[in-house]
């Protein structure tokens, strides 16, 4: 339950992306982040919780997402907070199982428009009832915590533009950015292959319903690093090359 403790956080997580980029060093990096009270939450202890928070969240990107050291360029090649929170966003998205269970749902529950996605707490306490760690057991939390939750993951809805306000608790399809929207893809390739469009998870990630997808494919098509075809009659796509290659940003 880490989004109870550390919600997006782009800054300080983009602080971390950068330090690490710097020296490759994790500890160099802790050090630095101390120093420079980059935490900056009170006590030393309170900070290391949301630095150790935000490291992992990073490394859950493993191979299904740009390296931390590819990241920072990226990052730095976007001058829109809202895209740098839609990149950071799938780190997130793929370190926790709960986060992609409830998208998933919301996903498949709401109307094909994704118009009047249903963030109340009683319906994500109806979706999160239904939900299993991989181990089999089920979620143990009590209400408190479960609402502190809640109200995180609204906050990242927010975040990345799917609930407009703070003044509703409905959410719609947002604007992806064209980096996210290459993240986006790069990352429902790396999980599903070939098939991807089929089911982009990347995609469904920012609730893009599937009116949008075909605009989408245009968008991507535009990127020379990635390629339109088809196979008996279906549209696919491919990278040509690394799956997160974006212009003529330097991938060592």
């Amino acid at each position: 339950m880490d989004l109870t403790g550390c919600g997006m956080n782009i800054e300080k997580t983009e602080k971390i992306v950068n330090l690490y980029s710097e020296s490759l060093e994790w500890g160099k990096v802790k050090e630095k982040w101390h120093e420079k009270r980059i935490g900056d939450r009170g006590s030393r202890g309170s900070s290391q919780m949301i630095f150790n928070i935000l490291k992992k969240r990073l490394l859950a990107g493993g191979n299904k997402l740009p390296t931390i050291k590819y990241l920072s360029k990226i990052l730095n090649i976007s001058n829109k907070k809202i895209e740098k929170t839609q990149i950071l966003y799938f780190y997130m998205f793929e370190k926790e199982g709960l986060i992609r269970y409830i998208v998933n749902k919301l996903a498949q529950n709401s109307n094909k428009n994704y118009n009047h996605i249903n963030f109340r707490n009683e319906n994500l306490k109806t979706i999160t009832d239904k939900f299993n760690f991989k181990n089999g057991k089920r979620l143990q939390y009590s209400e408190k915590t479960l609402d502190r939750w809640f109200r995180g993951f609204r906050g990242v809805m927010r975040e990345i533009g799917v609930i407009p306000s703070k003044q509703t608790m409905e959410g719609e399809s947002p604007l992806v950015g064209n980096l996210a929207l290459q993240i986006a893809s790069g990352y429902s390739w790396k999980i599903i292959g070939k098939n991807w469009l089929e089911k982009p998870i990347g995609w469904i990630a920012l609730f893009q319903p599937e009116e949008k997808w075909r605009d989408l494919i245009y968008r991507l098509n535009q990127y020379e690093y990635w390629e339109l075809y088809e196979v008996q009659g279906k549209q696919r796509m491919k990278p040509k090359e690394n799956p997160f290659k974006i212009g003529e940003i330097d991938e060592t």
